[in-house]
């Protein structure tokens, strides 16, 4: 008798299966219901019936963090790592925040970052997770206001930019700064984009046109809200101070209630006021 056929459980990949992705020792994955499942290292071919990871509730998206593989579910999402794919387990994460939208899931520095029912969600390769947006987005405004469900994003220079439909039907995107912890919104929308990493470049297409993120030269019009200052009654600032290299192009309006009280139109001052 010869040696035992190493390859007799070698089988193709379910038809059924998507969300097809690559980990850093060369095993690929993917997922179908609620079954996750691993090829053989470096034999995307080979997917053999032991190295499929059942999760509670039906799985929406998958990401890669060097040998583990971040899991995001209509439930609570799930952390599977291993050096091979029969040493591969899987744990769940305590964090009740499903995944709303399975093109959201995103890859940062170190982290992945996905739409959840209450904000933006950070899962790390050790399997922490926090609600990335909670001090800046309150639940009510991140379900009325950002339709998570639609969500779309890319990751570009750390930041997280995210196409979405509004409630309204029209399309906007914003950007999420993890280390900044603020966010901002593109004014002009777009289909889809790609990010070339050699020339450190996001392509986005809109219709028939391509064009770059941040590639042009000539200055663009960027619109800035604080946050609301309360105070005592009967009390009231006693200056405004702006920081520009070009005051002239700065307007300012000041809202009292949701009430504009001031207003100073571009080119209505330079220096100080």
């Amino acid at each position: 008798l010869g040696p035992s056929l190493a390859t007799w459980d070698y089988l193709p990949p379910p038809e059924n299966m998507t969300g097809l992705c690559l980990m850093a020792n060369g095993i690929a994955a993917g997922f179908a219901g609620n079954e996750v499942m691993f090829s053989e290292a470096y034999l995307p071919y080979a997917w053999p019936e032991v190295n499929r990871h059942t999760t509670a509730e039906d799985i929406v998206a998958i990401c890669p963090l060097g040998t583990s593989l971040v899991v995001a579910t209509k439930g609570e999402p799930y952390l599977f790592s291993g050096v091979s794919p029969s040493t591969i387990s899987g744990s769940r994460i305590p964090s009740m925040q499903a995944c709303l939208s399975r093109r959201s899931m995103v890859a940062m520095e170190g982290f992945v970052l996905y739409a959840g029912t209450n904000g933006l969600v950070s899962v790390d390769a050790n399997g922490n997770a926090a609600l990335a947006t909670e001090q800046i987005i309150s639940p009510e405004q991140w379900q009325s206001q950002f339709n998570p469900a639609s969500i779309v994003a890319y990751p570009w220079r750390g930041e997280y930019i995210a196409c979405y439909t509004k409630p309204d039907g029209k399309q906007d995107v914003f950007v999420f700064n993890p280390a900044g912890m603020d966010i901002r919104y593109l004014s002009t929308p777009f289909d889809c984009a790609c990010v070339d990493l050699v020339n450190d470049v996001m392509r986005v297409v809109s219709g028939q046109n391509m064009s770059a993120i941040a590639g042009g030269s000539l200055p663009s019009t960027i619109r800035w809200h604080s946050k609301v200052f309360s105070l005592p009654e009967r009390t009231s600032f006693s200056c405004l101070r702006v920081k520009s290299p070009t005051p002239e192009r700065v307007g300012i309006t000041v809202l009292a209630d949701d009430v504009p009280v001031i207003h100073l139109a571009p080119g209505s001052f330079s220096g100080s006021v």
